[in-house]
Order: C-alpha cells, then sequence, then structure tokens
C-alpha cells in the first residue's frame, strides 16, 4: 500500500526526529546545538505524548510499537557524551547550567 502524500509527510518527521536522535556514531563531535537536539528528539521518540500519537497517527505508525523500538535503539546507542569528544564533562555541565539538560539525563551517558 502506497503512503499518500500528507501520510509520507508525517512520516519523514518522524524520519527526522530518529536522525536527530543520533542513533549512529557521529563522524565528528557534536556541538551544543547537536547534542540538544539528540537529547530531545531520544526524549521525544521513547516517552509516549499526545504530540508523538498525533504524527504516529498521521504517518500510519504504531505509536506504542515506535516507542518501544526507539527505546531499544536509544539504549544501544552511543552515549550523548562520547559523541563530544574529549571535553564532555565540562560540555554537559555547561548544558546542565544553561537549563538545557537536566542532570538526570546525562549522568552515566
Amino acid at each position: 500500500m502506497t503512503a499518500s502524500p500528507e501520510q509520507s509527510l508525517w512520516q519523514d518527521v518522524l524520519m527526522r526526529a530518529i536522525t536527530d536522535a543520533r542513533l549512529q556514531p557521529p563522524r565528528k563531535p557534536l556541538g551544543e546545538n547537536a547534542v540538544s537536539e539528540a537529547l530531545d528528539a531520544r526524549r521525544y521518540l521513547t516517552t509516549p505524548s499526545a504530540d508523538l500519537a498525533m504524527v504516529c497517527m498521521f504517518a500510519g505508525v504504531d505509536m506504542e510499537a515506535l516507542v518501544d523500538r526507539m527505546r531499544v535503539q536509544v539504549a544501544k546507542a552511543p552515549k550523548i557524551s562520547e559523541s563530544i569528544g574529549s571535553q564532555a564533562p565540562v560540555f554537559m555541565r555547561e548544558l546542565e547550567i544553561k537549563g538545557l539538560l537536566p542532570s538526570v539525563v546525562w549522568s552515566g551517558g
């Protein structure tokens, strides 16, 4: 069954979030914006919400299945702290101070 243009658009929205989650090791250290985007995307894709439910509905994707799959993928993915090079502790602390990263999100990774 071929997706409608609207459904394809919403599938692209989900794919963008998955890409932003940085599930593959980066080729170079990530900057502040990329780290923030990755953390936001990982939270978005692993936490059921009304917004994610709407996007999944329009994309023709089962939200519960997506969340379950993304939790597994995020658990296997490189830790964000491993993606920002040797300055990880300092950089992550700076994000925490700026309010961009709750301390519980990055502890241990």
